[in-house]
């Protein structure tokens, strides 16, 4: 079989599951994809060589033909069903225009210079039919498993196809959407990761709500991540926490980064700040998780945040002691941020001056947040620079990717659209400047928001069984490792799996698994392996884009991705040449960009931001509320309707082996620091939305 090319996944005691037509569906996406980059990076380098007489690209007077997703009118509109159903189109469609690609800046709050980096793309991307002739011809007209397609830059400007006007359900445009955030682009730009966030819970955190800062920020980044990457979060004072005890790294599966979530909104600020005990904690949760495998097997970051003076041991050796030992086999980076007015203060006995110490002795970046306050909304006025310094650790990501050139197209986990209510998952990869073959600088990243109920039900009807429960004994998630036929329970016999205590179905095992004597009397448990159409498609999904570089950037490369004021200086082999070098190769303060007109309103650039004409709400109505979707004939593929309309005409997973118990109020399962394997081989349906 192998030497007729045929793809069978094996699985002991399952029949062969043939999943052929799902590889070869996905290197179709990834052609698709590709071929989408490779237009996007030789319009970039037309535009550095195009002006005008004048030097402008946008000269006054003449028509841009470049429409923005704020504007209040969409020109040559139509309802397009294969979209999903909208009231703006009296539930027959969604208005869409089919000629041109759209832009959506990001909001004024978020950067001062928006419309100008939002010209600058549409200078780029906009101006002529080359980009939309090819995004149409993998669009929903030819293709209907592919839906919306987009590309975010650098610098927060996003460009999509086909154009629509930006929802206006919260009353804004999109204020609180930045493209560089999501996990789209942070999956197509990072690849998979190793997260582990220390956060300072001590007294002062209490003052100029530096908490809630810390809280919405965090959650932000947990939300950012995807079923790829591996996360640990310690919460520290005068000790150190962290979720349930765990001693692991866990998969960022939703569920999980929900629990996450919830376990940070309820962190209390109170006592010291004992950095050395965070570190060691942090340590000991990556340590372990690499020498039982259950990380990214790609690079690792720890993002320390504090507001205060350290009151424990100094962590500068502990950390230099542990680059030492681990030499060029792991690539971790520290991203050390001070919140707040005394962590930020850069005086010789400033808290500011320690921590760039520590990230500089470490190896790390330090970043510096000071205080806010809370504005007529709600909205911190530091919030933005609170996510922005969290996001370094994602930049360092870029860079790193961008020096390693690295060229492979990730699939995110299946989700639940936002706009359009159907299950997908979004194709995203990189996208560069290449003028120098031997530094490439990242532009930014394309995505293609592909349905999936399509290719569960190839799935299926190449493989009729694939929703019955697999054969005796049964698989766990740990390769040659199965369920025990009979096992004790918090005093409880089960045979087979159970979800008793924890939503997955688990099973005790024998000699193989998670040690944990005090949880069964096997001495061992798994988590039982998933096994349907779902399951199979999230695997291969997982698989085709999980290939990562762990190759060490070098230290003058870091220094140029630490701030003005803020580096560490004195890196070896950094001449202020190849410093600049390297600066000039990170976009991150915005592409270069061709002037396009003297003045920065969206006006300059949009044809359809018309002062004279207000937005109709009613006419370009986004929702769906009141749409009978399940009704929709239109829709292509006609299985990509929501998931609560029931027509996959795929059946339930038969799974007869499940056993049941009532659960106890203090779960021996829930409780054991083993529990961290079982939660790092999960994988669950995602609802993040676009």
């Amino acid at each position: 079989l192998l030497c007729l090319g045929v793809v069978l996944h094996f699985e002991l005691g399952h029949a062969a599951v043939d999943t052929t037509m799902i590889r070869d569906k996905l290197d179709q996406k990834k052609t698709s994809i590709r071929r989408i980059r490779d237009v996007i990076e030789m319009k970039w380098a037309d535009f550095l060589n195009r002006s005008t007489s004048d030097g402008t690209v946008f000269p006054r007077g003449v028509s841009t033909g470049v429409l923005s997703g704020c504007g209040n009118t969409l020109p040559l509109a139509r309802c397009d069903p294969t979209l999903g159903l909208a009231q703006g189109c009296e539930c027959s469609g969604k208005k869409v225009t089919d000629n041109t690609v759209i832009i959506k800046p990001l909001a004024e709050f978020k950067d001062e210079a928006f419309n100008k980096k939002a010209g600058n793309v549409a200078a780029f991307l906009a101006q002529d039919q080359n980009l939309s002739n090819i995004l149409k011809s993998v669009s929903g007209q030819l293709d209907y498993e592919n839906k919306l397609m987009y590309f975010g830059s650098i610098d927060g400007v996003m460009t999509y196809y086909p154009a629509m006007l930006w929802t206006r359900d919260d009353g804004t445009c999109g204020d609180r959407y930045d493209p560089r955030q999501r996990p789209w682009f942070l999956s197509g730009s990072n690849g998979p990761k190793n997260v582990i966030l220390i956060l300072d819970s001590s007294g002062s955190m209490q003052n100029s709500g530096r908490m809630e800062l810390l809280k919405t920020a965090a959650k932000q980044l947990v939300d950012s991540m995807t079923f790829a990457d591996y996360i640990g979060v310690v919460d520290f004072d005068d000790e150190a926490r962290t979720f349930l005890g765990l001693t692991f790294m866990a998969a960022a599966s939703a569920p999980f980064r929900g629990k996450i979530k919830d376990w940070i909104d309820n962190i209390k600020d109170g006592g010291g700040t004992n950095y050395d005990g965070a570190f060691a904690r942090a340590f000991e949760m990556a340590d372990i998780s690499y020498e039982t495998g259950y990380h990214s097997k790609c690079q690792t970051v720890f993002v320390f945040i504090t507001d205060g003076e350290n009151t424990g041991a100094d962590p500068t050796p502990k950390i230099q002691q542990r680059r030492s030992r681990l030499g060029a086999t792991k690539n971790e980076m520290y991203i050390i941020i001070g919140l707040g007015s005394e962590a930020t203060k850069m005086t010789s006995n400033g808290a500011g001056v320690v921590l760039k110490k520590l990230a500089c002795e470490s190896g790390g970046i330090f970043e510096s947040v000071p205080d806010g306050s809370s504005d007529s909304t709600g909205r911190y006025t530091n919030e933005n620079e609170m996510i922005q310094a969290l996001m370094t650790f994602s930049r360092f990501f870029q860079a790193s990717n961008s020096i390693l050139q690295r060229k492979t197209v990730s699939f995110s986990e299946i989700y639940t659209g936002t706009n359009m209510k159907m299950d997908m998952t979004t194709a995203s990869a990189a996208v560069y400047d290449k003028t120098d073959v031997t530094r490439w600088k990242m532009l930014g990243v394309v995505g293609i928001d592909v349905t999936t109920c399509d290719l569960e039900k190839r799935l299926f009807d190449t493989n009729p069984d694939i929703q019955q429960q697999p054969l005796w004994p049964e698989e766990t998630k740990i390769p040659g490792c199965k369920c025990a036929e009979h096992f004790v329970y918090d005093d409880k016999e089960y045979t087979g799996c159970t979800v008793v205590d924890w939503p997955m179905p688990w099973c005790g095992t024998i000699n193989c698994g998670i040690r944990g004597p005090t949880v069964t009397d096997t001495g061992y448990w798994a988590d039982c392996k998933p096994f349907g159409v779902r399951a199979e498609l999230e695997a291969e999904l997982l698989r085709s884009g999980e290939e990562c570089e762990t190759q060490v950037i070098t230290q003058c490369q870091v220094e140029a991705l630490r701030r003005e004021g803020l580096k560490c200086g004195g890196v070896v082999d950094c001449t202020p040449q190849a410093l600049a070098r390297e600066q000039d190769s990170n976009f991150f303060s915005g592409l270069p960009g061709a002037k396009y007109r003297s003045d920065t309103s969206q006006s300059s650039w949009a044809e359809n931001a018309r002062d004279d004409v207000s937005f109709d709400s009613v006419a370009w109505s986004d929702s769906g509320e009141t749409c009978k979707h399940c009704e929709n004939e239109a829709m292509r593929p006609q299985c990509a309707l929501p998931p609560i309309c029931g027509k996959s005409g795929i059946p339930s997973l038969q799974d007869t082996s499940l056993t049941s118990a009532t659960p106890t109020t203090t779960s021996a399962l829930a409780t054991s620091l083993s529990l961290s394997l079982f939660l790092s081989f999960s994988f669950f349906v995602a609802s993040h939305g676009d």
